[in-house]
């Protein structure tokens, strides 16, 4: 789906400039750079790098570098501003609510999960979270295309890797302090709950992993002189696992630079153990 948004967005800015390429090259090689990609924005400035003939392992060894000096190579008149942060979002949110709208069926056949994914979702006893890059409503549309409904509370809006990061630790203290909340997910009420968390983004994962070693105090408690409280003998580690998927974007490299570094608790996890548990 990427490789065909990312096209569509930069054929609309601009239109008719890339029509004598090879579409479906440009897109194969757009996919092998794909695990470059950090947040959604970056995705059609990558197909355009690949347009200009950059080579997709080299974008990903060179990333964010090789974005940076394209930007920095090209007259400002004609790259920038159509690809400004925030214009891209819109134009990447207008375009695919386009296609959605237009050719529902096409679109959602873009997508692919992988085996065995959708029937671990369905039936896992465990309470389900996503948390996502994407608009929230894209990512339902695709989960109740497989049978997967999820209430609206249960799917967080994360940009970025520090979102993500504080997205867990505050849902690991809401579990530990709402008996009720706990209960309604079909847990025990005294129950210490755990929460496992998995993402195929490297720096996402070592993100998160370090915010639940050293989480900030929550930002709504404070003492009487205004300074933030630490919850007294707050031990995250023990409760939140934080797993780097082997399957999706993330590289070799990436995987056995996770499984060497000790500076965080990251665990490796396997498609066949995920779809297990």
């Amino acid at each position: 789906e990427w490789a065909e948004l990312s096209w569509r967005v930069i054929s609309g800015i601009w239109p008719g400039r890339f029509d004598h390429l090879d579409k479906e090259e440009l897109l194969r090689k757009f996919v092998r750079a794909r695990p470059a990609i950090q947040e959604p924005c970056e995705a059609p400035i990558v197909l355009r790098l690949i347009i200009d003939g950059r080579d997709p392992d080299a974008i990903i060894k060179n990333y964010p570098l090789t974005l940076l000096q394209w930007t920095y190579d090209n007259p400002e008149e004609e790259y920038d501003p159509p690809f400004l942060r925030h214009n891209l979002v819109e134009r990447i949110n207008k375009v695919r609510l386009d296609w959605l709208e237009s050719d529902r069926e096409g679109w959602l056949a873009s997508h692919r999960f992988y085996p065995g994914v959708v029937e671990a979702l369905l039936n896992t006893e465990s309470a389900i979270f996503f948390l996502t890059a994407e608009d929230k409503l894209i990512l339902q549309i695709l989960l109740e295309s497989q049978g997967v409904f999820l209430p609206p509370d249960r799917i967080f809006d994360c940009i970025r890797g520090d979102e993500k990061a504080d997205a867990v630790v505050q849902l690991a203290r809401t579990l530990d302090n709402d008996p009720e909340y706990r209960q309604a997910l079909g847990g025990q009420a005294t129950c210490q709950p755990r929460v496992a968390y998995v993402d195929d983004r490297l720096f996402t994962v070592f993100d998160v992993a370090d915010r639940v070693k050293s989480p900030k105090p929550p930002t709504r408690e404070f003492d009487d002189v205004g300074n933030p409280i630490v919850p007294v003998g707050e031990d995250l580690e023990s409760r939140v696992t934080v797993f780097l998927a082997t399957w999706g974007y993330s590289t070799t490299e990436q995987k056995q630079r996770a499984s060497i570094q000790q500076e965080v608790k990251v665990q490796l996890l396997d498609l066949p153990d995920f779809v297990r548990k």
